[in-house]
């Protein structure tokens, strides 16, 4: 019997995630890894006369079907066999699924030997945490051979996450629902082997009844998604007076007495808010100049020491303790005391802050801190300011005389013009009193000779 040619899926790929719990040093790929395949050559290429699932190879829309469980991101959307993850990421799994029968095996309802029948998915998701994870997906059937395939994926990161499975998410595509169908949640699995027996979650072509008809155009994909899980620490700090439980984020502290050294009480509480384990986990505290530690008060606290226990004096202060593993929800406390010494000088006075900074880390998870502060005060014995210098009289100011006239005076070439106009009109008239003289003075010349 021939196979019949297909087209692409209208169907979205989104991912399915079959995470089997076991160690990480399993056997990792498909299985079983000697089963008989079939290469396909084109659209006459010769099928399986039985049903099979998933063992075509060089099939021009998916490859190697033995190859069928994948994961992505939503970061790069490309499934691939091995992926790097970080803690809040949601990983798409998917899963291809194709019976390798010949179509004509069919019958005329599906009711004939090629069905697959029973079909079933199982998916295991591991339950520990660590840097590396591996997660298995099974199609299994009552009439396939072999009766069952696998498949698997494998997760790293840089920091130890876990895996959690987003309920609700799986749901199968196909030519008969384009649109996807939802799954139950039995398709996931924490035990810590594959269980042939395990029920699963049905599925189908049409209806999701475990009947799964044999040729390229019935194959699907199903997808379900898991978040990814990681270490998160948080870190408070609160200060009081010895003897109350009144911490608060600040304490004022009264500085008059130059010779007083006033005790403070000091916490410190841990928490891993995440959801896997925080390896490596580190506290350690930073005092400031005027805050003394008081030799011998530093203890430690958490659910396997609920009465305390002491803690070296340079420990938390000089590198920080180390706390080992966190497991998800644990928390911590350390308690220690300090005094003030006076930040003031005898004769100084004001408001002075002494801030107080407690940090928290483990491996692969970034640092957090948080302040508490102790304000320091004073305002009495405070030397008396010298009396500011007498400011100089001030210097009458001159009141500028007003002008007579605000012409302002010609000047180029009018004036010019002007003064030469002037000099000419006084040479004439010299000129003219020197000729009329002289017109005189002959006339009474000529008087007198007569």
């Amino acid at each position: 019997m021939k196979l019949k040619s297909f087209a692409k899926l209208g169907v979205f790929v989104a991912a399915l995630a079959a995470v089997i719990i076991i160690p990480i040093t399993a056997i990792a790929g498909y299985e079983p890894a000697n089963r008989p395949t079939k290469t396909y050559t084109g659209p006459e290429s010769e099928a399986f006369q039985y049903p099979v699932f998933n063992s075509w190879v060089n099939t021009p829309y998916y490859g190697d079907e033995r190859a069928f469980f994948d994961a992505a991101t939503q970061t790069n959307g490309q499934y691939q066999d091995k992926l790097a993850v970080t803690p809040g990421q949601e990983v798409t799994l998917r899963m291809y699924i194709h019976n390798g029968a010949a179509p004509g095996l069919n019958g005329t309802n599906f009711d004939g030997p090629g069905v697959a029948r029973n079909t079933r998915l199982q998916v295991f998701l591991p339950t520990a945490t660590s840097t590396q994870l591996r997660s298995f997906g099974y199609i299994v059937a009552d009439n396939t051979n072999p009766g069952w395939v696998a498949d698997s994926i494998d997760f790293n990161s840089s920091v130890p996450v876990s895996m959690e499975f987003v309920k609700g998410s799986a749901r199968l595509a196909n030519r008969a629902n384009p649109n996807g169908v939802a799954l139950p949640d039995t398709i996931v699995n924490n035990d810590t082997q594959f269980n042939v027996n395990r029920p699963g979650a049905p599925v189908g072509y049409q209806n999701m009844d475990g009947n799964f008809p044999g040729c390229f155009e019935y194959d699907a994909f199903v997808t379900l998604k898991v978040k990814i899980n990681g270490p998160a620490l948080s870190v408070q700090k609160k200060v009081t007076t010895p003897g109350s439980t009144n911490w608060q984020e600040n304490l004022d502290v009264n500085m008059n007495d130059s010779n007083s050294t006033p005790t403070t009480s000091w916490l410190i509480e841990y928490k891993n808010t995440g959801t896997a384990t925080a390896t490596n986990a580190v506290i350690r505290d930073s005092l400031p100049a005027n805050l003394k530690l008081v030799p011998g008060s530093v203890t430690f606290f958490d659910g396997n020491n609920p009465n305390g226990s002491p803690v070296a004096d340079d420990g938390l202060f000089k590198g920080g303790v180390g706390l080992g593993n966190v497991l998800p929800g644990s928390n911590g406390f350390f308690r220690f005391r300090t005094t003030v010494a006076t930040p003031f000088t005898p004769q100084e006075c004001g408001v002075k802050p002494l801030v107080n900074t407690a940090e928290a880390e483990a491996t692969g998870v970034a640092k957090v801190n948080d302040t508490a502060s102790v304000t320091t005060k004073k305002d009495a014995n405070c030397a008396t300011p010298p009396a500011p210098p007498t400011p100089p009289a001030p210097t009458p100011s001159v009141v500028p005389s007003t002008p007579v006239s605000a012409t302002l005076p010609q000047t180029g070439v009018e004036a010019g013009l002007l003064g030469v106009i002037g000099s000419s009109a006084m040479a004439i008239g010299a000129i003219k009193y020197r000729q009329s003289k002289k017109a005189v003075a002959e006339t009474l010349k000529k008087k007198s000779n007569r």
